[in-house]
């Protein structure tokens, strides 16, 4: 995805405003790195609840790969980019470009989420491609990405709005991003015994193909 927006910001012409599209691309990609960086450096106290949720569990290995996807996703959209929003002005000058560019980067993101899905499915789950699940995950990823970067420029006015209230609305943002993210731990057993019941079914050559798939342990 930062790829392809990258290159659209490249054209010159694909958004209004390219100056602030990078200064937006490159502002938001720094909370993960540092988020990641105080990961590697044992630095917990400054993760964010939210990020140290997501780190906890792909390190623990204990979830599905769309699980754990889509707690870097709340962490990072849910959290991330409502503050780098409300950092760069989105009620100032050129507010309607601003907002119109951002709504750009969903387009993007809904033309490449179906190649996204095939590419983490074929290299940690290949045995979806023989389910309707990729569809599923296609389909639940372009609604949870919209949903969740509609809040975040919400939260992006609200704390541009009211600045004193900066600090608040940013732990906030935090804990809607983890409690989504417990919610979607929770869920995990569903996810898991769903994949069982879907395997129970007599796919040709399923066991034959991906044998692996048949141990009822995989994601």
């Amino acid at each position: 995805m930062t790829r392809r927006i990258r290159a659209k910001i490249s054209t010159g012409t694909y958004f209004e405003l390219t100056e602030w599209m990078k200064q937006y691309t490159a502002h938001f990609g720094n909370f993960y790195r540092n988020a990641l960086m105080n990961l590697a450096l044992g630095e917990i106290h400054n993760i964010p609840r939210s990020w140290l949720l997501a780190f906890k569990h792909a390190y623990k290995g204990d979830m599905t790969f769309y699980i754990n996807f889509a707690l870097g996703m709340s962490a990072h959209i849910g959290r991330d980019l409502g503050i780098t929003l409300s950092e760069l002005d989105p009620l100032g000058m050129n507010a309607t470009a601003k907002k119109s560019d951002s709504q750009k980067v969903n387009n993007i993101i809904h033309n490449c989420s179906l190649e996204l899905i095939t590419a983490l499915t074929d290299f940690y789950a290949p045995v979806l491609n023989l389910t309707n699940w990729k569809t599923l995950l296609y389909l639940t990823l372009d609604t949870f990405t919209d949903v969740l970067r509609g809040i975040a420029w919400n939260n992006a006015v609200f704390i541009a709005s009211y600045p004193v209230a900066n600090k608040t609305a940013i732990r906030i943002m935090d804990a809607d991003a983890w409690i989504l993210g417990e919610t979607l731990v929770a869920l995990a057993p569903l996810f898991r015994a769903l994949r069982q019941y879907e395997r129970s079914f007599p796919f040709e050559h399923f066991c034959t193909v991906v044998p692996w798939g048949c141990a009822g342990n995989n994601d």
